[in-house]
């Protein structure tokens, strides 16, 4: 039905801006949509092109009151879109790069988000069109909140999460999650908690916020009874 309303609007005439308005704003919720299906990649697609057409307008001079509501409507995107590339693989974002629906304001968290998964520096800058300096920087200057959670395994089979400093937060810049659960790992097995050889213990890192362990940036579980395979 969204879509539907998407191409009633684009079928309208475009010179008037009421029906422009309602174009970017089908648009607008065509994202929110797919992005609730889970469909991430498509969802960022149209919020770029919505944002597009809310910036037509404003650069319309349109009245004060289709001016804030296109305003409003911009914050909105804004934020979604930032929320939206955090659940982007590499290939989705240079995918989005190449089609030019990854706006250049978002070029530096997508950096941020390819390193994160572990891509390296150059072919970050080669996928996105960028050069080396300029992932360089990007990465220097923009920070990921890493979320993390130490968890030992009692006799009862439940996790149990291990205080501070093994369950918190910090700002890194130019780390990979990998990285930044490998020193975890390494600090916990030389802690006072660490449940010795005969104990099952896992690490897991999220970006921005805690989460599910299947949604985890880097997860491992250690210890004799660690599956194979442990994916990290």
């Amino acid at each position: 039905m969204t879509r539907a309303a998407v191409e009633v609007w684009a079928g309208l005439d475009q010179e008037d801006p009421v029906n422009r308005r309602g174009l970017a704003q089908a648009k607008v919720f065509l994202a929110d949509r797919l992005a609730e299906l889970g469909s991430a990649t498509q969802a960022v697609a149209w919020a770029v092109d919505a944002e597009a057409g809310f910036r037509r307008l404003l650069l319309a001079h349109p009245g004060p009151e289709a001016a804030q509501e296109a305003e409003e409507a911009l914050d909105h995107i804004g934020r979604q879109l930032e929320l939206r590339l955090r659940f982007l693989g590499f290939d989705a974002l240079a995918g989005l790069r190449a089609d030019g629906l990854l706006p250049e304001r978002l070029l530096p968290q997508a950096v941020v988000a390819a390193r994160i998964q572990g891509v390296p520096e150059a072919v970050i800058g080669g996928r996105l069109g960028l050069d080396a300096e300029q992932v360089a920087t990007m990465l220097e200057v923009t920070p990921w909140l890493a979320v993390w959670r130490v968890e030992v395994r009692g006799a009862d089979g439940l996790w149990t999460v291990q205080p501070e400093p093994w369950q918190g937060s910090a700002q890194v810049r130019g780390l990979t999650a990998e990285e930044v659960g490998a020193d975890l790992v390494r600090g916990f097995a030389a802690s006072p908690l660490h449940p010795g050889e005969g104990g099952l213990w896992r690490v897991l890192v999220w970006w921005h916020e805690e989460g599910d362990p299947a949604g985890a940036r880097f997860r491992r579980v250690l210890g004799p009874d660690a599956p194979a395979g442990t994916p990290s």
